[in-house]
């Protein structure tokens, strides 16, 4: 029986990230969220700014985005991981190496989870800068005495 190679699993990894890299459903995933009025009510928190008001308000789509998106684009990342190799022919040829099973899965889900991790931070911190900008944006400009 053949012992567990952290240099294997890495290997795997970096070669499963490059492949999501390169796919299309990587970049459509990335792309921020235009979804978030959805949450858009106003709320009539007592004691907070009206800035933090509405991009909590906003943000609240996001939420439900969240909830709704990530499962699926961790589905479709991980079928696109196995099925995707079995399909090209290059499934068998990476078993054939001196690589165990369970280097290969380990490496195929710490890749996959780092694209996807990846793909979540893009889009979604993308979505939260601009909503801040729109927020702050839209204060109301007040004179202050001075």
């Amino acid at each position: 029986m053949s012992r567990f190679d952290p240099r294997n699993v890495s290997i795997v990894a970096r070669k499963e990230l490059r492949d999501a890299l390169r796919s299309r459903w990587f970049a459509l995933y990335a792309l921020p969220s235009r979804c978030s009025r959805s949450g858009s009510r106003r709320s009539r928190s007592a004691g907070r700014s009206w800035w933090f008001r509405r991009v909590r308000t906003r943000g609240g789509g996001l939420v439900n985005l969240v909830v709704l998106i990530v499962p699926l684009m961790a589905l479709t990342i991980g079928a696109q991981s196995i099925a995707g190799e079995a399909e090209r022919g290059t499934l068998g040829l990476l078993l054939s190496q001196p690589v165990s099973r369970a280097e290969v899965l380990a490496g195929k889900f710490l890749g996959a989870s780092i694209a996807l991790g990846g793909t979540l931070a893009a889009g979604f911190g993308a979505s939260g800068l601009i909503l801040g900008a729109r927020a702050a944006a839209s204060v109301p400009r007040r004179s202050w005495p001075g």
